[in-house]
């Protein structure tokens, strides 16, 4: 029966949770050492499944049906772990039409975004957030899942959860960071960018010649537009070299140009509040990833604590 996430209310007071990401990282991480303990994971952390016996205790899906790339498959995912009965499903709201009936343990949440302008969590650089006086901070952070939760990466949105639930002490496995601009238009690196180039075609192609680096630069231009037009199709996926940001190369099937620089600066802001708020709280976080980035949190080694 469906339900609102509401009811898990300090449902886990005092216990410990492991929020897995999906980054590389979890192909070195023996997840049947986490059998015994509560483990939120999400998305399409169902590439891993093949590889493992273990099971999530709450499979968690942020974003609204309509927002995600291959979002049919990813509902196959949804209902997978739905037809698991130790599986609590968490999910956007928005999915509540998209669920058929008979099935338990699936609790909807609501959320609100923080790159709005209502909640202009974006427009605060990482040293800002790091210095942000706490009261205003605690204003990008729901304490009340039974209204809302505040999203700013899924993880972030997770955490809230995971306090809301009760969960005193937060470890993180999988979540790597060290995301670099993904670039596969780039055939000539003499040659100009044309996806960070600030300014219209003409503008480009006569930076281009006045820099002695029109051939190549037209290469790039040409194999911009040609990903640009076959994204998303069975032809780009034939050029697919899969994603270095995620546990399985397949995780994005799709040629994509996207420049996760910028995006690790903002999971990074949400790291930042989220540490800041759970020790005011009085809740212990630590980084339990093998290897990876993310260095905000103390260091725990995932063998030692379990």
């Amino acid at each position: 029966m469906s339900s609102h996430v509401g009811e898990l209310e300090n449902a886990y007071s005092g216990k410990r949770i492991f929020l897995l990401g999906n980054g590389p990282s979890l192909n070195d991480t023996p997840l049947r050492i986490l059998d015994d303990e509560y483990t939120l994971a999400m998305n399409k952390i169902n590439h891993i499944y093949d590889s493992t016996s273990w099971r999530p205790d709450f499979y968690f899906v942020s974003s609204p049906p309509d927002n995600v790339p291959g979002a049919e498959k990813l509902m196959n995912f949804i209902e997978f772990n739905m037809g698991n009965p130790n599986i609590k499903c968490l999910l956007n709201s928005t999915y509540t039409n998209h669920i058929s009936e008979g099935y338990d343990d699936i609790y909807f949440m609501d959320r609100i975004k923080l790159n709005t302008g209502i909640n202009p969590f974006h427009l605060s650089s990482l040293e800002e957030i790091k210095q942000m006086d706490l009261n205003h901070l605690l204003r990008y952070w729901s304490d009340d899942l039974s209204h809302f939760a505040y999203h700013y990466h899924s993880m972030y949105e997770a955490v809230q959860f995971a306090v809301y639930a009760g969960f005193e002490e937060i470890y993180f496995v999988g979540t790597d960071l060290g995301m670099e601009y993904s670039n596969p238009h780039m055939v000539s690196s003499e040659g100009l960018d044309p996806y960070k180039f600030e300014g219209d075609k003409y503008e480009f192609f006569r930076t281009a010649y006045d820099e002695g680096k029109l051939a190549s630069s037209f290469i790039n231009g040409m194999a911009l537009k040609a990903i640009q037009t076959i994204s998303g199709t069975n032809i780009s996926k034939k050029f697919n070299n899969g994603s270095s940001i995620h546990f399985d190369g397949k995780y994005l099937q799709d040629l994509k140009i996207h420049d996760y620089t910028k995006d690790e600066i903002e999971l990074r802001k949400g790291h930042v509040a989220t540490k800041r708020i759970c020790e005011h709280k009085g809740i212990d976080v630590f980084n339990a990833t093998i290897g990876g980035e993310l260095e905000i949190y103390p260091r725990k080694n995932i063998h030692d604590i379990l």
